[in-house]
């Protein structure tokens, strides 16, 4: 587990640069978290690991920052990402921990999730925020 939750931080602080090309859309790829992490990054931020972490709390809290953040599609062979809209994700279920979306109606399912680091790093912060104490229980 502490091996998972170093690997997720390395992704969160940007630590995995595995090309150089300078176009704008591998800069995008490369500043992307992929939903699964994300979910279980902002997850711990929120609540801690005192519990086992299951997938369901991942779907969770992957919805919930697909509410918050803009989110990617990154295509199946890592060359290519798109933005989602929020109304393409309306009526979704998330499975996988946040890693793909599917609907019950006819529309396709859409897998490759993903959020940009500098917005998750924001979320994750303000996560922790709402953790700390107010300090109106000081005793006077």
């Amino acid at each position: 587990m502490k091996n998972q939750i170093r690997r997720y931080a390395t992704l969160l602080l940007g630590g995995e640069r595995r090309s150089t090309k300078p176009d704008d859309s591998q800069q995008l790829l490369n500043d992307l978290v992929p939903m699964p992490e994300a979910a279980l990054l902002a997850y711990i931020s929120a609540f801690g690991i005192d519990n086992t972490i299951t997938r369901i709390h991942r779907n969770d809290m992957a919805e919930n920052l697909c509410q918050l953040l803009t989110v990617y599609a990154v295509a199946d062979d890592g060359k290519s990402v798109r933005r989602v809209m929020p109304e393409e994700l309306q009526g979704g279920i998330f499975y996988d921990g946040g890693a793909i979306v599917r609907f019950r109606d006819d529309r396709e399912a859409i897998s490759g999730l993903a959020v940009m680091r500098e917005a998750l790093r924001a979320a994750v912060a303000a996560l922790k925020d709402t953790k700390k104490p107010t300090g109106f229980n000081r005793a006077a």
